[in-house]
């Protein structure tokens, strides 16, 4: 069963995280050195969208995206897939892996 559709975060929508000091690993890092991603998701009858946002290391040759960021308002209003999702997928997975799980639960929307 899919639980509500997602979106890209814009660029707009991210700049305000960009100097915040729990965002790139630290306050004294240059804005060059990382870039931020994320998707917002609405889950039907929750009052909020989901935020989740990866940054990306652009120092680093690997390329893999962390978890940076993540706005879950009432979770414990979220059905019980979607909070085991979140709970399961934020805590291991890392950003191309989290994005192909999220797939299976929510319909990706463009905007």
């Amino acid at each position: 069963m899919k639980h509500g559709t997602y979106r890209a975060l814009q660029a707009h929508e991210l700049e305000p995280l960009r100097d915040k000091h729990f965002i790139g690993r630290g306050r004294n890092r240059h804005r060059d050195e990382f870039e931020l991603h994320g998707i917002a998701w609405s889950v039907p009858g929750h009052p909020e969208e989901v935020l989740v946002i990866f940054e990306t290391d652009t120092k680093n040759p690997s390329g893999i995206k962390h978890h940076a960021y993540s706005h879950i308002p009432y979770p414990h209003r979220l059905p019980e897939d979607v909070r085991r999702f979140l709970t399961t997928e934020l805590a291991f997975a890392e950003s191309d892996e989290f994005m192909a799980q999220l797939k299976t639960i929510a319909q990706e929307r463009s905007e």
